[in-house]
């Protein structure tokens, strides 16, 4: 991550801090403060032990509790060298190495971020206590940090694929009323995929999930038939009489990939490098009477790809569209 990529990072995150909402990337960690040297050591540690080899990064200076509008705190840096260097010195042989690290101004106050890479997990921290237990392998788990089982340095130790980046582009959730008793309910997700490895990354739609939460509104919409394909764009139907390029017919058009680097089955995709991806999904509901009118919507997606535990999740917000009387949707506005 160059410096103008970790500033706008930065940036971002704290925009999300301060208006109250969440830092839905559990490879980002937000403090107020400097915290007791021992006990950041063993936060990084689980923090970077848990984060299959992938950057976390840490930023001080906001307060995630604080009131709304408020929570840039900012943080004094001139002792931030020495307070690093006495973290460090907790770890038992290597810790995280530090990629990047940056004073942020924002908000007339100073925000300080640092970039960990954890590919040379797993890391040891000493136990400051000493004893017959002299260290420990810390485990980050949700937002508790404890001490790593079995299972998890096995996760540490076997290779795993690195995920891909994934941002969206375009979206949408739509509902139509079906014959006055029913709701049919479709969403489509456009993203840009970004492996992170020359490695192909295979996704099976068994292996996939997407729910989707309206404001004001107490049901959880659960899809069916959630995939991950790659675009596609009309083609005249090779079987046409009429000969390639002139179509009379609704039948001599056919739906063919547009994408060089992923291709897709009814069972799986295979992603080979960048490029766009269309995730769908839809459900029923029983009949909706309630107006959606300004309300917003969110659409959540998990998958675990191929030869990884690690599980990928898109959080994408969506703004109220009305379309028609029977028919409305949300879509997702790019700032």
């Amino acid at each position: 991550m160059e410096s103008a990529e970790l500033e706008y990072k930065v940036r971002e995150i704290a925009i999300r801090i301060d208006a109250g909402q969440q830092v839905e990337d559990d490879r980002v960690e937000v403090k107020r403060a400097w915290i007791r040297t021992w006990k950041a050591a063993w936060r990084i540690g689980g923090h970077a032990n848990a984060a299959g080899a992938e950057p976390i990064l840490w930023v001080f200076g906001l307060d995630e509790q604080g009131e709304k509008g408020k929570r840039v705190v900012g943080i004094e840096t001139k002792d931030q060298a020495a307070w690093i260097s006495e973290v460090e010195s907790n770890f038992v042989g290597f810790p995280p190495h530090r990629l990047r690290e940056m004073a942020i101004i924002y908000q007339d106050k100073t925000l300080f971020a640092i970039l960990f890479g954890t590919d040379r997990a797993p890391y040891v921290v000493k136990n400051p206590k000493g004893g017959p237990v002299q260290y420990g392998v810390p485990w980050r788990d949700g937002t508790r940090v404890r001490t790593a089982r079995h299972e998890d340095l096995i996760e540490v130790l076997v290779p795993q694929l690195r995920l891909p980046d994934i941002d969206p582009v375009s979206g949408y959730l739509r509902f139509e009323r079906y014959k006055k008793e029913s709701c049919y309910w479709n969403f489509e997700l456009r993203v840009f995929i970004t492996p992170r490895s020359s490695k192909p990354i295979v996704v099976p739609f068994y292996r996939m999930e997407a729910k989707g939460v309206i404001s004001d509104y107490r049901r959880t919409l659960g899809f069916e038939d959630v995939a991950l394909k790659a675009p596609t764009k009309f083609a005249p139907g090779t079987g046409s009489p009429y000969g390639t390029g002139r179509v009379r017919s609704l039948m001599d058009v056919n739906y063919v990939p547009d994408s060089h680097t992923i291709e897709s089955t009814n069972a799986e995709a295979v992603i080979h490098g960048p490029g766009i991806a269309v995730i769908k999904g839809t459900c029923r509901t029983g009949e909706i009477r309630k107006n959606f009118s300004r309300t917003t919507a969110k659409i959540s997606v998990k998958f675990k790809p191929a030869e990884s535990n690690k599980v990928i999740e898109i959080k994408v917000p969506l703004k109220w569209n009305p379309a028609t009387e029977k028919t409305g949707e949300w879509n997702l506005f790019k700032d």
